[in-house]
């Protein structure tokens, strides 16, 4: 099969492409793209100082409406996907006379509470796909500015929240260079605490820390192709389970669910990907993979529709925002995982083979992914891997199994699909005012359709 990563084309696939294609215009697009982004990775060292302590303790000018509206929104839409802080216990100290000499002598506190207050005001139109321009990142750079405390201080608690809540602000689009690091850090604090050895219940906050740290870990290295510093083998703290208040649909826990396919995820990495497998026969690698496609498919159908991956979505069954949030992660850990076991399989079969159920597989997960780009929330809150890097991963899919198989009967459809992709990214250029390089994208599609033409 096609040799190519999950996010850009490796340098044999691009000469590979040069060389079918006669040009180099595939090389020189992905280029562009690589020069961009390599050049967001460096907008943290042009990021303002950071605020006097007489401005943190003073919540830089914020009243106690908005510091209130702000918590509000956390919990509201950040809180379901990561259920790890008690709202009563923020609100007591956030909300209460005493909030501003807590700030001026707890810097771990500090961290964790405006780390918060970044995340909800995103939610209250505060965000941008940019770092410095907006009062999200006022509150961010804030609590950034307390890391270094936090990394030399005595491990506790509150600074592995503080860590974990930053690490979900890393993830989107302003902040995506700092991602490695505050995941990394805080899944390794939590291990120092001994957090993945609890014998505690399921709903101590230590263990929902760990786990949050835990999936944002696992899912992180897997999207990476990187080994995972959580050890499976060494965790035995209870998972926990959403409170009757903290479900959205019925009896399912979509954490539980995320923490399940997490660990699906660092199994595959382990039994296909790392070093201890490698120059296994291919009989084990097929039966590996059917093994591992076996248990994605027993994850899917835990999923009630209408969450469920694979199931129509249907505006009356998915009636907030929340819940469509919830949907569209759950359908694209999915669809990201599928890809992963499919490419696996369609590598293992002969190169000079035309179509096959391996690839018609891929291809309908490509295809998928990018059918449902029309209903991801195009705003900064959105985590990068659902705004970006799974839509990006199955175009290029599509786009390379174009150019391999250009006659195939469903050649048509796959390029219309390459057209809705690069819709998709335009539109995305233009709501983070050019931060993302959607557009260029349709530079992909027109140069499927030349090939196919000619």
């Amino acid at each position: 099969g096609a040799e190519y990563s999950l996010t850009f084309f490796s340098e044999p696939r691009l000469a590979s492409l040069a060389q079918k294609l006669g040009h180099d215009r595939v090389t020189r697009s992905v280029g562009q793209v690589a020069s961009i982004i390599a050049e967001r990775m460096k907008l943290i060292e042009r990021m303002p100082a950071p605020a006097a302590d007489v401005d943190r303790s003073r919540v830089l000018g914020a009243d106690a409406a908005f510091i209130s509206t702000c918590i509000q929104a956390y919990f509201e839409y950040v809180h379901p996907n990561y259920p790890f802080l008690d709202r009563q216990q923020i609100e007591s100290i956030a909300l209460s006379p005493h909030l501003q000499e807590k700030l001026a002598t707890d810097k771990a506190w500090s961290a964790l509470f405006y780390s918060i207050l970044a995340l909800g005001s995103q939610y209250r139109d505060g965000g941008s796909y940019q770092p410095a321009k907006n009062i999200a990142w006022a509150f961010f750079s804030t609590a950034l500015a307390l890391f270094p405390d936090l990394l030399i201080s005595k491990t506790n608690l509150v600074i592995v929240q503080s860590i974990a809540v930053m690490a979900i602000f890393a993830s989107n689009v302003s902040c995506m260079q700092l991602e490695y690091v505050m995941v990394s850090e805080g899944a390794r604090k939590a291990q120092q605490m001994g957090f993945n050895r609890l014998s505690a219940r399921g709903d101590d906050p230590r263990n929902r820390v760990f786990w949050v740290l835990y999936c944002l870990e696992k899912m992180m290295a897997f999207a990476l192709a990187k080994s995972s510093t959580i050890m499976d083998t060494d965790i035995c703290s209870a998972v926990p389970l959403a409170s009757s208040s903290e479900l959205l649909l019925g009896e399912f826990d979509p954490f539980l669910s995320f923490v399940r396919l997490a660990r699906l995820q660092s199994r595959i990495y382990g039994s296909l990907y790392s070093v201890s497998v490698r120059g296994r026969q291919p009989e084990y690698y097929k039966a590996t993979i059917s093994c591992l496609k076996n248990e994605l498919e027993a994850w899917r159908e835990t999923i009630p529709p209408p969450l469920q991956p694979g199931s129509l979505i249907r505006p009356y069954g998915i009636q907030t925002p929340q819940l469509m949030d919830i949907c569209i992660r759950l359908r694209y850990a999915h669809l990201i995982t599928t890809l992963h076991l499919q490419r696996a399989s369609l590598h293992l079969e002969d190169s000079n083979s035309g179509s096959s159920e391996a690839m018609e597989d891929v291809m309908h997960t490509a295809r998928t992914v990018l059918e449902l780009t029309k209903h991801i929330d195009i705003e900064p809150y959105t985590p990068l891997w659902v705004i970006a890097g799974v839509p990006l991963a199955a175009f290029l899919v599509l786009f390379d199994l174009v150019i391999e198989h250009p006659a195939y009967a469903e050649t048509r459809t796959n390029l219309a699909l390459l057209d809705v992709g690069a819709g998709y990214f335009s539109r995305l250029e233009y709501a983070s005012g050019g931060t993302l390089p959607g557009s260029i994208s349709s530079e992909f599609s027109h140069i499927a359709r030349d090939y196919v033409r000619d």
